[in-house]
């Protein structure tokens, strides 16, 4: 239902802003900040059944190398899954990240120096345009150098700068190419972080931000910001039992201390 609501207003939204264009930062502020009340109302009324809560707007800085593997696609829009508990099989993925295209185009073109043409990404682009598709928002293969321009831009800014959060960014007043069209600090957060799922097993999973992490893994950056999508329920199972010792004993299990999803536990609870 939300998704239909959120749809129709952004429906509404283009045609005001195409003949109202002034209107557009009020529409935009007015979405955001519709988006994170529904997203803290949604997890605070499931947080009453848990004994770990989640905080479904917590950042983890996490190694890119723990995110080996990405996880089964769940076709909801980010909101709808941000700090949302899911049971299945979706955890269970046979796909590494460095075999995608994407991160294998990114290191011939930034480490080979290969040209972006002659990377497989670039003709998988091109090859859904020639089919009518409008892939990475291109419609053409001059959109497609415009938005591989974009990309160097990015990972020369990553390289001098280091990975920042999308709020230090705008903070900073950096120019983040990849973001441009982002104009609240929560749309960043919620559309341009890199975001991960979490197993059963406690693994990190990609799931949305291949660009950022394809790049920070090529310059071996050592600790990434990361949101969290999807947990899934047997791992907040472990999470609740995590919680219920601290509850008994007041302290936490040394095993917690090495998770960023577990080691956050005692902070949630001390809010």
């Amino acid at each position: 239902m939300l998704k239909l609501l959120d749809s129709q207003a952004r429906a509404i939204g283009r045609r005001t802003i195409s003949t109202f264009p002034i209107v557009e930062s009020l529409f935009r502020n007015v979405r955001s900040e519709y988006l994170r009340t529904h997203i803290h109302l949604r997890t605070a009324s499931r947080n009453c059944f848990r004994a770990a809560p989640i905080d479904p707007f917590a950042i983890y800085w996490v190694d890119p190398e723990e995110i080996n593997y990405v996880a089964t696609a769940i076709e909801w829009p980010r909101y709808e899954r941000l700090g949302v508990v899911l049971d299945g099989d979706w955890d269970e993925p046979d796909i590494k990240f460095t075999e995608t295209d994407i991160y294998q185009s990114f290191k011939r073109h930034f480490q080979d120096g290969v040209p972006w043409e002659d990377t497989e990404f670039f003709d998988r682009v091109a090859s859904s345009i020639a089919r009518g598709k409008t892939p990475w928002g291109c419609d053409s293969q001059s959109a497609i150098h415009d938005r591989c321009e974009q990309l160097d831009a990015l990972y020369a800014n990553i390289e001098a700068h280091g990975f920042k959060t999308q709020a230090q960014l705008m903070a900073d007043e950096s120019v983040d190419t990849a973001a441009t069209n982002r104009t609240t600090e929560f749309e960043r957060f919620l559309y341009d972080e890199i975001a991960i799922d979490i197993g059963r097993d406690g693994s990190l999973l990609f799931s949305d931000g291949r660009n950022r992490l394809a790049i920070a893994k090529i310059l071996d950056v050592d600790e990434i910001p990361v949101v969290v999508l999807l947990r899934h329920e047997g791992w907040q199972s472990f999470r609740d039992q995590i919680a219920v010792h601290i509850h008994m004993h007041g302290s936490m299990p040394s095993i917690a201390n090495s998770h960023p999803d577990l080691a956050s536990i005692h902070d949630e609870l001390s809010d």
